[in-house]
């Protein structure tokens, strides 16, 4: 018999309820500062009914789905991260920063089109997008008004498509930084002038142009032309419908939040409860590299309530050259190597972020003018870490190199999903010294949980082995995988991996802290 979510689940409070649905915030028992969204869904019994195994299928932040005598019950995980519209108004989302959110949205949206018309309308809606670490995601609560109607077209999707890539484009941005071509296809799409059948081959149509004319430089004339974004395809539909100015679909009765226009008002309701306050916000370190002519400046741009505290470290060649806590820090005249920068920050309810990291190298004692968004200093080079490592992997098992996903560098290692055969990769010829910590940055497709056993060797002799289960958060998100300890001296590591998803690697680190 399957576990309810009575059992699995603290309830903590209402946070909405009517004679659609009841919405509460919990927590997971026995793990009190993981908070979750328990949805459930009294009304619009036919549609959950036909959807409810490609809705489980689909969802990347569901921990638990069951139907009861109440309602279909919807449980999945909160992550209190910023609503887009107020990052889109923040000054310093350029235009590079918006086409790889335009991109992030119409890749991560792809997972919602088996799913009828309707019920995609409602997990692409612009209300469901928050926003962490630059990184945009759909949050997947909903939150349904009485007043209920839904498009029940592919026509009316993509109109709602445009309109979100339209507001990511636009909101908050001078004209001088949109893009023609850009703003040319999400009109297209607004007006039905268009061939394609479904969100995928949308998506495949922006990241032909992402890939091969966007991250090549905008290419004027005759290059322009040959964009797939500025071609009208053959057997285009056309609705002859008058836009509204911000590109919102007209009849949006329906209301589906996502911690995004609901954002604000649900974490400031949690921490209003004094017993469980302190433990929903945890802060996001980030920060930004400019070059000055006193140096390298490092700016702060973390997300928290209120940072009461930031710690920076920098570190050349393996030896720490500064630790302060300032909010911003410069690093006048620096030489040559290899620098690895740290930052943490602390918000006003006492927790600690995880620490944000980016290595970079300086080649020549040279330094050129101020770097914007768009040009990045020319003696800075960021190191590509996986080649640091001789890897042994076999290509016709599903691992390959991958440049389109990847954390850092130019390239990250896929892994094709398999539970029957584990893939296998090794890291071979590694220096036989006491290895205390193994690290990487793992994502998956789907949020499946990941099996992976470490062997380590030392002259074709194994001195241990270990198995870890990762459950990812949510579908393409990277996250950093940890093992500390009992590593001991090995020349040989042995990784094997299963899971049913498509899975990525990359920043793999050995003897090293992160």
């Amino acid at each position: 018999m399957n576990v309810s979510y009575i059992e699995k689940y603290n309830i903590l409070q209402t946070f909405q309820s009517n004679d659609r649905q009841t919405v509460f915030i919990g927590t997971v028992k026995d793990q009190e500062d993981e908070i979750v969204i328990i949805n459930i869904l009294k009304d619009l019994e036919d549609l959950w009914q036909r959807d409810q195994e490609k809705l489980q299928k689909a969802l990347g932040n569901l921990l638990h789905l069951e139907r009861t005598e109440e309602g279909l019950v919807l449980v999945t995980a909160f992550k209190d991260a910023q609503p887009l519209e107020g990052y889109l108004q923040q000054k310093h989302v350029g235009i590079h920063k918006r086409v790889n959110i335009l991109f992030a949205y119409l890749r991560d949206l792809v997972k919602y089109k088996e799913l009828s018309y309707p019920l995609q309308s409602m997990m692409i809606d612009e209300a469901q997008i928050l926003v962490d670490n630059h990184q945009p995601f759909f949050s997947e609560l909903i939150l349904l008004d009485k007043n209920l109607q839904l498009d029940h077209t592919f026509e009316g999707l993509t109109k709602k498509i445009a309109g979100v890539m339209g507001k990511i484009l636009t909101v908050g941005a001078s004209e001088e930084e949109e893009n023609r071509d850009i703003l040319e296809f999400i009109h297209r799409l607004w007006r039905g002038e268009h061939s394609y059948r479904d969100t995928e081959e949308i998506y495949h149509a922006f990241r032909s142009y992402y890939l091969y004319q966007w991250a090549m430089g905008n290419q004027p004339g005759e290059a322009r032309k040959k964009s797939s974004l500025a071609e009208h395809p053959a057997g285009s539909r056309t609705r002859t419908q008058t836009a509204g100015k911000k590109g919102v679909l007209p009849k949006a009765i329906l209301i589906v939040a996502a911690l995004g226009a609901g954002a604000f008002g649900l974490s400031k309701f949690m921490l209003q409860e004094s017993k469980t306050k302190e433990a929903f916000v945890q802060p996001t370190a980030y920060f930004e590299r400019i070059e000055t002519d006193e140096g390298w400046a490092f700016i702060n741009k973390s997300t928290a309530a209120n940072l009461e505290q930031s710690i920076w470290e920098i570190t050349k060649d393996e030896v720490l050259v500064e630790r302060t806590e300032t909010k911003d820090i410069i690093l006048p005249s620096p030489e040559e190597g290899s620098y690895h920068i740290s930052l943490r920050v602390q918000g006003n309810k006492g927790k600690w972020s995880e620490p944000y990291v980016e290595v970079i190298s300086m080649e020549g004692s040279s330094r050129e003018g101020s770097a914007s968004e768009e040009e990045a200093p020319a003696p800075v080079q960021e190191i590509e870490r996986l080649a640091m490592f001789q890897l042994d992997y076999d290509t016709t098992q599903g691992v390959s190199l991958d440049h389109d996903y990847y954390k850092s560098g130019s390239y990250g290692i896929r892994v094709e999903g398999a539970t029957d055969s584990p893939r296998r990769i090794q890291l071979k010829e590694l220096s036989a010294k006491d290895q205390s910590i193994f690290s990487m940055w793992i994502m998956t497709d789907t949020g499946d949980v990941v099996k992976i056993r470490l062997k380590g060797m030392r002259k074709n002799r194994v001195v241990f082995e270990k198995n870890i289960l990762h459950q990812p958060s949510r579908a393409y998100l990277w996250e950093l995988l940890n093992i500390e300890g009992g590593l001991e001296a090995i020349d040989n590591l042995e990784m094997l991996l299963s899971t049913p998803s498509i899975l990525w690697l990359d920043d793999i680190e050995l003897d090293s802290f992160k």
